[in-house]
C-alpha cells in the first residue's frame, strides 16, 4: 500500500474532489502517475474534467508521464481535454511530436483546426515542419480550414511549407486562386519559382491566364527564375503571354537575351515585329546588342521591316548595331543609299569610321564618289578615323580625293601629321606643292612643325619650290622652321644667299644666333664673307651673341673678319675685353698691329689683372720685394706694419671691393705673386641687393688690427669699424644705404631784405674793375713785398714807428712753448 507521506496533498485533493477516489479505484495507474507527476493533483483540482478524460482515455496518464508539459498545456488550454476526447489520435500526435503542445499553447486556434480538419494531425506527423509553419504563419490554420486540399498539397509537396514561411502572401494567393494548388501539384517547380520570384504570386493574381501559360509552357517558370523582370513584362504587356504561346522560341530568347523583356516594355511594337519577322528572334540571340539598338533607335524596327537585308547585315557585321546607336542618321543613310550596306559588308572598318566620324555619313551623301574612294583606297577609312577633319577637308576641297588617289602616301602623312588637313584648307596651293615636290610629304612627317611654318609663312612653299635643298635643310636642322617663323626675313636671305643653307647645316648654332641677333641676317647679306668666317671660326657665333656690337664692327671694318680668321684668339679677347671693339673702330690700325704682333692680344687680356708691387729702395737690383695680384684697377692702398715684421695691405678698387694681403718682409724673396687673404664686398639691404662701393680704408693702431672703412657714394659716406681678422675669403656684408642727416631749415628763420632808396646804386659783376697801380720802372727794382719802401731804411729807423704804435696790454711775460708743455705735464 502507498503511504500518505509520499503525497501529503492527496488527502486534500480527495476531500476537494470526491470523484478522485472513484478514478483511483477505476484506474489503478492513476496513483503511480500522481506520485511520478506531483503537479497532476494540482491539475485535477484546477481542471475537474481531467478525471473524466483520464477515465475516458486511459492512455492520457501515459501521455502525462511521457510528456510532463501536457499538464501545463491542459491548464493553459482548457479545450485541450475536449480535443483529446474528440480526437483520440491527438495523444499519439503529442507523444510523436513534442512541439505540438508548444504549438497548441502558442496558437490557440490549432485545437479548433484539429477538430475541424481531422487530417491535420496526420499532416503534422507526416510533415514535422508544419507545426513550425503554423507558429510562424498564424494564417496557415485559417487557410487549411478554408482550403481543405492544402493539407494534401503540403503532404504531396513538402517544400510548400517552406514556401509559405518564406512567402507569407502565398496563403492569400491560394485562397484567392484555388487553381494555384493544382498548378503547384502539376508543376512542382512553381514553388521554387515563387520563392525565387516573390512577385510571381502578385502576377498570378493579376493575370489569371498566367497559370494556364505555366501549365502549357513548362519552360516559362524557368524563364521567370532566370529573368525576374518577365513577370513585370507580363503584367505590363498582356499580349506577351499570347506571343509566348504563339512563338515558343521567345522564351528561349528571353533567357538568352535578358534585355528582351525591357525592350518589349519599352517598344510595344517589338512583339508585332517578332511575329512578322521570325528571323528577328534569331538575330536577337545572335546579336544581343540588337535589343538595345531597338530601344535607342525606334526607327530600327521600321528599317528592318522596310529593308530585309538589314538583318543579314547585322548578323554579318555585329558592329553595325553599335554604329546605328551611335549615329542615328545611319538608318536614314541606309534607306537613302542602298549601296551603303554593300560597302559595309565589303569594308568592315567603314562602320567603325562612321562611329568615330559621325560626319562621314553626311560626306557620303554629299560626295557619292567617297564610297568608291573608300573601296579603292582601304587606308582612307583609317585616315578618317585618325584625322576627323579629313571629311571636312574632302567636302571643302574636292581635289583632295584626286590627290589621295594620285599620291597614296598623302594619307599616311595626314595620319602622322594631323595639322596637314588644316594646312591644306588654309593653303590650297599646298596640294599642288605636294604633287610637284614629292619629298615635301616626307619632310612634313619628319618635321611636324613644317605645316605650322607653311601656314604662318605663306612664302615658304614658294621658297621650297624655288630652293629644293631647303627641305633637306629643314630635315637636317629641325630648328630651322622655328627660325623662319621667328625671323621672316630668313627666307629672303636663303633665296638671296644660297650658301646660307649650307652654313646652317654645317654650323647648327647659326640659327640660334639669327634668333638672338636679328641683325645677323642683314650682316650676312651685306658681308658675304661672314658665312665663310662662321664656318671657319665656330666661336664667332658665340661672340656675336655675347657681344652684339661685333656685327656692327664687322660691317664697319671689313678687315675684322680676316683678322678673326688669322688670329683665332681675337674673339676671346673681344669677349673678355668689351672695349676692344670700340678701340678697333676708333683705331683701324689696331687690327694690323694685332696681326703683326701676336703678343698684343695677350697684353690686352692680361692688362685688366693689375699687379701691385712693393719695392726696396735700398736694394740695388730694383726688383720688387713682393707683388700682389689685385685683379681690378686700384683706387687706394693702405698699409700697416705689425710687431712681427708682417705687413698688411688694404687695397680698394674701382669696382668697390676691399682686398687684404699679408706678407712677411724679412723672409726669403719669392718671385711668385702673393694672393689675397680676404676680400670684402658690401651689398645694400633689399630685394635688388645693389653693391655699396668701398671708397677708402684706414688702419687703426689697436690690438685687433681694426679697419675703418668708408662706403657709399662720394657725396654721402658711411663709416664702420671692422676687424681685419674677420675678413677671410670672400666676405659679404648687408648694410643699409647711407641716408643724408642734414636737418631742414627751421620754420622760425626769417629772411631780412635790405631797404633800398631811389639813389642807391647796385653794384654787379660788371661794375668791378681791377685797379692797376701807376708805378714807374724804377720802383720795380725794389724787392718784392716792399710796397711802402720800408725795406730800404736802416733797422733803427724801421723799428721806431713800430715801438710808437705798440701799447702794452699784458705786463706778464709771455709763456714759451716749453713752459706750456711743462704745465700740461
Amino acid at each position: 500500500m502507498l503511504q500518505p507521506s509520499y503525497s501529503p496533498t492527496l488527502l486534500f485533493s480527495i476531500l476537494y474532489a470526491p470523484s478522485l477516489l472513484f478514478s483511483i479505484l477505476y484506474t489503478p495507474t492513476l496513483l503511480f502517475s500522481i506520485l511520478y507527476a506531483p503537479t497532476l493533483l494540482f491539475s485535477i483540482l484546477y481542471t475537474p474534467t481531467l478525471l473524466f478524460s483520464i477515465l475516458y482515455t486511459p492512455s492520457l496518464l501515459f501521455s502525462i508521464l511521457y510528456a510532463p508539459t501536457l499538464l501545463f498545456s491542459i491548464l493553459y488550454a482548457p479545450t485541450l481535454l475536449f480535443s483529446i476526447l474528440y480526437t483520440p489520435t491527438l495523444l499519439f500526435s503529442i507523444l510523436y511530436a513534442p512541439t505540438l503542445l508548444f504549438s497548441i499553447l502558442y496558437a490557440p486556434t490549432l485545437l479548433f483546426s484539429i477538430l475541424y480538419a481531422p487530417t491535420l494531425l496526420f499532416s503534422i506527423l507526416y510533415a514535422p515542419t508544419l507545426l513550425f509553419s503554423i507558429l510562424y504563419t498564424p494564417t496557415l490554420l485559417f487557410s487549411i480550414l478554408y482550403a481543405p486540399t492544402l493539407l494534401f498539397s503540403i503532404l504531396y509537396t513538402p517544400t510548400l511549407l517552406f514556401s509559405i514561411l518564406y512567402t507569407p502572401t502565398l496563403l492569400f494567393s491560394i485562397l484567392y486562386a484555388p487553381s494555384l494548388l493544382f498548378s503547384i501539384l502539376y508543376a512542382p517547380t512553381l514553388l521554387f519559382s515563387i520563392l525565387y520570384a516573390p512577385t510571381l504570386l502578385f502576377s498570378i493574381l493579376y493575370a489569371p491566364t498566367l497559370l494556364f501559360s505555366i501549365l502549357y509552357a513548362p519552360t516559362l517558370l524557368f524563364s521567370i527564375l532566370y529573368a525576374p523582370s518577365l513577370l513585370f513584362s507580363i503584367l505590363y504587356t498582356p499580349t506577351l503571354l499570347f506571343s509566348i504561346l504563339y512563338a515558343p522560341t521567345l522564351l528561349f530568347s528571353i533567357l538568352y537575351a535578358p534585355t528582351l523583356l525591357f525592350s518589349i516594355l519599352y517598344a510595344p511594337t517589338l512583339l508585332f515585329s517578332i511575329l512578322y519577322a521570325p528571323t528577328l528572334l534569331f538575330s536577337i540571340l545572335y546579336t544581343p546588342t540588337l535589343l538595345f539598338s531597338i530601344l535607342y533607335t525606334p526607327t530600327l524596327l521600321f528599317s528592318i521591316l522596310y529593308a530585309p537585308t538589314l538583318l543579314f547585315s547585322i548578323l554579318y557585321t555585329p558592329t553595325l548595331l553599335f554604329s546605328i546607336l551611335y549615329t542615328p542618321t545611319l538608318l536614314f543613310s541606309i534607306l537613302y543609299a542602298p549601296s551603303l550596306l554593300f560597302s559595309i559588308l565589303y569594308a568592315p572598318t567603314l562602320l567603325f569610321s562612321i562611329l568615330y566620324a559621325p560626319t562621314l555619313l553626311f560626306s557620303i551623301l554629299y560626295a557619292p564618289t567617297l564610297l568608291f574612294s573608300i573601296l579603292y583606297t582601304p587606308t582612307l577609312l583609317f585616315s578618317i578615323l585618325y584625322a576627323p577633319t579629313l571629311l571636312f577637308s574632302i567636302l571643302y576641297t574636292p581635289t583632295l580625293l584626286f590627290s589621295i588617289l594620285y599620291a597614296p602616301t598623302l594619307l599616311f602623312s595626314i595620319l602622322y601629321a594631323p595639322t596637314l588637313l588644316f594646312s591644306i584648307l588654309y593653303a590650297p596651293t599646298l596640294l599642288f606643292s605636294i604633287l610637284y615636290a614629292p619629298t615635301l610629304l616626307f619632310s612634313i612627317l619628319y618635321a611636324p612643325t613644317l605645316l605650322f611654318s607653311i601656314l604662318y609663312t605663306p612664302t615658304l612653299l614658294f621658297s621650297i619650290l624655288y630652293t629644293p635643298t631647303l627641305l633637306f635643310s629643314i630635315l637636317y636642322t629641325p630648328t630651322l622652321l622655328f627660325s623662319i617663323l621667328y625671323t621672316p626675313t630668313l627666307l629672303f636671305s636663303i633665296l638671296y644667299a644660297p650658301t646660307l643653307l649650307f652654313s646652317i647645316l654645317y654650323a647648327p648654332t647659326l640659327l640660334f644666333s639669327i634668333l638672338y641677333a636679328p641683325t645677323l641676317l642683314f650682316s650676312i647679306l651685306y658681308a658675304p664673307t661672314l658665312l665663310f668666317s662662321i664656318l671657319y671660326a665656330p666661336t664667332l657665333l658665340f661672340s656675336i651673341l655675347y657681344a652684339p656690337t661685333l656685327l656692327f664692327s664687322i660691317l664697319y671694318t671689313p678687315t675684322l673678319l680676316f683678322s678673326i680668321l688669322y688670329a683665332p684668339t681675337l674673339l676671346f679677347s673681344i669677349l673678355y675685353t668689351p672695349t676692344l671693339l670700340f678701340s678697333i673702330l676708333y683705331a683701324p690700325t689696331l687690327l694690323f698691329s694685332i696681326l703683326y704682333t701676336p703678343t698684343l692680344l695677350f697684353s690686352i687680356l692680361y692688362a685688366p689683372t693689375l699687379l701691385f708691387s712693393i719695392l726696396d729702395v735700398t736694394s740695388e737690383s730694383g726688383e720688387p720685394v713682393a707683388s700682389f695680384m689685385v685683379g681690378h684697377q686700384v683706387a687706394g692702398v693702405q698699409a700697416v706694419e705689425l710687431h712681427n715684421n708682417t705687413v698688411i695691405l688694404a687695397v680698394t678698387t674701382l669696382k668697390g671691393d676691399l682686398t687684404l694681403f699679408s706678407q712677411h718682409l724679412n723672409g726669403n724673396t719669392n718671385n711668385a705673386v702673393v694672393k689675397r687673404t680676404g676680400r670684402l664686398h658690401i651689398l645694400q639691404q633689399g630685394k635688388d641687393k645693389a653693391t655699396l662701393p668701398i671708397i677708402a680704408a684706414h688702419f687703426c693702431a689697436d690690438v685687433e688690427d681694426s679697419l675703418i672703412i668708408a662706403y657709399g657714394s662720394s657725396s654721402l659716406l658711411k663709416f664702420e669699424r671692422i676687424s681685419a681678422k674677420e675678413i677671410v675669403g670672400n666676405k659679404q656684408l648687408l648694410r643699409a644705404a647711407p641716408v643724408s642727416t642734414v636737418s631742414k631749415k627751421s620754420a622760425l628763420a626769417k629772411t631780412i631784405t635790405p631797404k633800398m632808396t631811389r639813389d642807391t646804386t647796385v653794384v654787379g659783376p660788371g661794375h668791378l674793375t681791377i685797379a692797376q697801380a701807376d708805378v714807374s720802372r724804377r720802383d720795380n727794382k725794389r724787392k718784392q713785398g716792399d710796397e711802402d719802401g720800408t725795406l730800404a731804411l736802416p733797422m733803427d729807423e724801421r723799428l721806431r714807428p713800430a715801438q710808437a704804435r705798440w701799447t702794452p696790454r699784458d705786463t706778464r711775460p709771455r709763456q714759451t712753448t716749453a713752459t706750456r708743455q711743462e704745465k700740461l705735464r
